[in-house]
Parts: structure tokens; C-alpha cells; sequence
């Protein structure tokens, strides 16, 4: 009976997951697209953050699919009368629940994995991506030669470059605006630049032509007396102009370094719940978090999803149930995905152990009930639907 449940089980939780799966990929194509293009990605940049995003969806409809795996496995083998022949053959039809329990106990398993580890990973690897593309990007536009035309922010300073009306130019102007906390500022102008990478490997040199540099501050236009004319309006900065300039700069100077830091939806399952030994490595938390309680209640939802399959494949034998024990089964499953998210996550601020004794209740509520459907039904779950009342 587990080899004839099993099989038509993870058929249909695989084919469940793949199309959620698609579905989801989809969906997010357009933006992911989009972000990469925007920072000068390619196809392969693409994939890999499409990759990278996969896990979220499959930790979110894994009990769902547990729910309908079992359920479709348990009225397919009942209604080719296979059920029936197992039970002829000596065994139990408490083989199905049990079967159920530990469909759901490698959904938990499951489940933790990808909301603890996975997931986490795959969004710390997804940011770092992101930066990488950024930096890249900005490093092909300023030494890929053409004409460039862009405005960009780099620690403060302002820099816009504009194609030049010259032919001859190789990129066009360029103008930086570096303004400081005091109110000085200094304004930068050239008429074309280059740039190149220093022979050591160590950072870029940047050649500018037609090279102008102001700088002043909060009084560089005032009343300043003049002998010819009295007093006027007058400009009171310093100014220098050159025919060439070369400076030296660094990638760091233009991208901030990227943060290895994680942040709140990249830390590891223990490193938001009580706590493993430290020979895991890393920071252990040691009280649980309120995002460990909602993964919690996520994975220990799945053994209570297998059990609603269980239930609602014994209510599908009667007359009402045909019709209404799927979709009251997949509706069940939602609302106790939602409410015990809500519960564990809040139950997170009563310290440990209300916590666990929070998560003991809420688990056990949820077997309860479908287990004491399955118990009243007992072996009639097992006979082929024939319109019973």
C-alpha cells in the first residue's frame, strides 16, 4: 500500500511544484529582466537570478502540494478498488494516516531546509549578484570607448557626461560637481576624456582634455570693489585650466565595497532560533525570532496538510464530499498557513519557552482535528465512492 501511495503521491507533488514553479517564474521575468538589463546584464545574468529566486515559491506551496499529492493518490487508489485489495491482503487501513504522517514529516524536513538554509542563501547570493552587475556596469561605461552620455552619483559627487559636438572627441565632455559639508565646492570640466587600466593591474588612470577646475565656497559671488568701474557683482573663486590632466583612481573610489553582512531575511535558520552549537559557526541567536516562528509553523504545517488529505479523500466518498472535500481541503490548508504564521510569529516575543509550548499547542491543535475525522470514518475511507449518503 506505501509503495502504491508513494508513487502516484510524488508524481503529482512534483508536477504540482514544477507548475507553481513556472507559474512564479513567469511572473517575476519582466522585473528581473528589467534589473539586469538596466545594469548591463546578460542572458546568463538572468538565469541566475531567476535561480536564485526559485526557492521562495517552492517553500510557499510545498504544504499545498503535500495536501493534493496525498489526496489524488488516496482517492485514485480507492476508486481502481486497490485500496480494497490491500485490505484483503491483511493490511490496515491506519497504513494510509501513518503513510500521511510521514509524507508530511519529510515535508517538514523539506520545508526547514528551504526557508532556513536555501532561501536565505539564495537571497544573500541574489544582492551580491546585483552589486556585482552594478559595479561591472559602471566600469564598461567608463572604459568601453564610444560616446557616453549618463548621469551618475558616486560619494557624493555628481558626474554627468554628454556626447561632444566634436567628431574627433573619443567620449564627449564630462562634468563633476563635488560639493562639501562646509559649503565649499569644486566644479570640474573637460572637453573629452579616456580611460585606461594602469599597467600594474591596480586600478584605472582617467585622461582629460581641455581640463577646467573651480573651486570656491558659501562667498564666491559678491560685492567686490573694482577701481575701473566702482562696484559691482563679481566672481571670487580659484580656477585652473590645462590642456591635458591624468589622475589615478580606484574601482573603490567609484562602487562601494559590497556588504558580506547579512541582513534580516539572509540569516540562517540557527542563527534565528535558539540555537545550534557553536561549531555551526557564525552568530547564534539565543532567544527565537519572529521569522523563525513563521518558518516553524510553514514546515509543521505540512504534516498537518497530509492529514487534511487524508480527511477530506474520506469525506470525498459521500455524496456532499465529491464535490466539496477538495476544495474545503486546499481552502483549510490556506487559512492554517495564515493563522499559524500569525500565531508562532507573535508567540516569538514570549521568550522560548512560551514559545515552544505555543508551537506544541498549535501543532497538536492541527493534528487533532483531522486525525479525529479520520478516526470516525475508520475503514470506510478504504471502500469505493458509490453516492453514499
Amino acid at each position: 500500500m506505501v509503495r502504491l501511495l508513494r508513487r502516484r503521491t510524488m508524481r503529482t507533488v512534483y508536477g504540482i511544484l514544477l507548475l507553481v514553479e513556472v507559474i512564479f517564474l513567469s511572473d517575476t521575468f519582466t522585473s528581473v529582466l528589467e534589473r539586469a538589463v538596466s545594469n548591463g546584464g546578460n542572458a546568463l545574468d538572468v538565469a541566475l537570478l531567476l535561480v536564485y529566486r526559485s526557492p521562495q515559491m517552492i517553500d510557499f506551496a510545498l504544504p499545498l502540494a503535500l495536501m493534493l499529492g496525498v489526496y489524488f493518490a488516496v482517492t485514485a487508489a480507492r476508486d481502481d478498488n486497490e485500496l480494497i485489495i490491500c485490505a484483503g491482503a491483511g493490511v490496515r487501513w491506519t497504513r494510509i494516516p501513518v503513510y500521511a504522517l510521514w509524507v508530511g514529516f519529510l515535508g517538514f524536513v523539506a520545508s526547514l531546509l528551504l526557508s532556513g538554509f536555501l532561501i536565505p542563501m539564495s537571497v544573500f547570493a541574489m544582492r551580491l549578484t546585483m552589486h556585482e552587475l552594478q559595479a561591472r556596469y559602471v566600469i564598461e561605461q567608463l572604459t568601453e570607448p564610444g560616446p557616453s552620455n549618463a548621469i551618475r552619483q558616486f560619494e557624493g559627487r555628481t558626474v554627468i557626461a554628454t556626447p561632444s559636438q566634436d567628431p574627433t572627441a573619443e567620449r564627449g565632455n564630462i562634468f563633476v560637481f563635488n560639493p562639501d559639508a562646509d559649503g565649499n565646492w569644486r566644479v570640474s570640466q573637460a572637453d573629452d576624456w579616456t580611460v585606461v587600466g594602469l599597467e600594474s593591474g591596480q586600478g584605472y588612470q582617467v585622461r582629460m582634455e581641455g581640463f577646467r577646475d573651480y573651486s570656491g565656497g558659501p562667498g564666491s559671488v559678491q560685492e567686490i570693489p573694482e577701481p575701473q568701474t566702482g562696484s559691482g557683482p563679481a566672481l571670487n573663486f580659484s580656477r585652473v585650466n590645462v590642456g591635458t590632466a591624468t589622475f589615478d583612481f580606484q574601482v573603490s573610489e567609484l562602487v562601494d565595497a559590497a556588504d558580506v553582512a547579512r541582513r534580516s531575511q539572509e540569516r540562517l535558520l540557527y542563527q534565528i532560533g535558539l540555537g545550534l552549537p557553536l561549531a555551526l559557526g557564525g552568530e547564534v541567536a539565543a532567544e527565537p525570532s519572529r521569522r523563525f516562528g513563521e518558518m516553524l509553523a510553514r514546515a509543521l504545517l505540512c504534516p498537518i496538510a497530509a492529514l487534511i488529505a487524508v480527511a477530506g479523500a474520506s469525506w470525498a466518498g459521500t455524496r456532499s464530499g465529491r464535490y466539496l472535500a477538495l476544495p474545503v481541503a486546499a481552502v483549510t490548508v490556506l487559512v492554517a498557513d495564515i493563522l499559524g504564521r500569525a500565531a508562532l510569529g507573535d508567540a516569538a516575543a514570549l521568550g522560548a519557552q512560551g514559545f515552544w509550548l505555543s508551537a506544541a499547542g498549535v501543532f497538536a491543535l492541527g493534528l487533532a482535528i483531522p486525525l479525529g475525522y479520520i478516526l470516525v470514518r475508520g475503514e470506510v475511507m478504504i471502500a469505493p465512492s458509490r453516492d453514499r449518503g
